[in-house]
């Protein structure tokens, strides 16, 4: 560093002066602080940014995993039958278009029996990962055959990319233990 004498206002001492040759009063300890400051606001930011921007799908990614659930206990509970699941209750919420007497439902479709709005609903009954059908001759659950013509299942399927949850739970129907399969999206 060059020393440039100037004239000073204290009692006509010297003092020194960076000089035009570019000389700053920064050093490597400064600069490595404010480069730190900067990569630590950066990344905080771009930590942020994804939830601040995707809260709507988060939370109803969230919300239909509480709606699964519900519909789910709601279906094994109170709406087919009263503390005990006949097979009639379980095909008319599928399939057939009005509900038997004792039943814990009422409305002509499966979007007007189970309680969930804005959402689309699937409901699968399933024996040992076999679809099940209703057999009108035998009154009665069976698994899944040629001459199965009505599924115990309702509620349109989900298209690839709907996020959407699925809640399960395990019925006994008639002598016959079940899993039904409840999908909101």
């Amino acid at each position: 560093m060059r020393r440039v004498s100037q004239p000073s206002h204290d009692n006509g001492r010297e003092r020194d002066t960076p000089s035009a040759t570019g000389e700053r009063g920064q050093i490597n300890f400064d600069f490595a602080i404010g480069v730190s400051i900067l990569a630590i606001a950066v990344l905080f930011a771009l930590t942020i940014a994804p939830a601040v921007v995707g809260t709507e799908e988060i939370d109803r990614t969230g919300s239909n995993a509480v709606a699964a659930e519900r519909v789910a206990s709601w279906l094994t509970g109170d709406a087919l039958g009263d503390g005990e699941t006949t097979p009639h209750c379980l095909a008319a919420l599928l399939d057939e278009p009005a509900p038997t007497a004792g039943c814990g439902f009422s409305g002509s479709t499966l979007a007007e029996r189970v309680p969930v709005e804005n959402r689309a609903i699937n409901v699968t009954v399933e024996h040992t990962g076999t679809r099940q059908c209703w057999s009108g001759l035998d009154e009665g659950i069976v698994a899944q055959s040629t001459s199965c013509t009505e599924w115990l299942a309702a509620g349109p399927s989900a298209q690839d990319g709907d996020a959407g949850a699925t809640a399960r739970r395990s019925l006994t129907v008639g002598g016959r233990t079940v899993i039904v399969t409840v999908r909101v999206w």
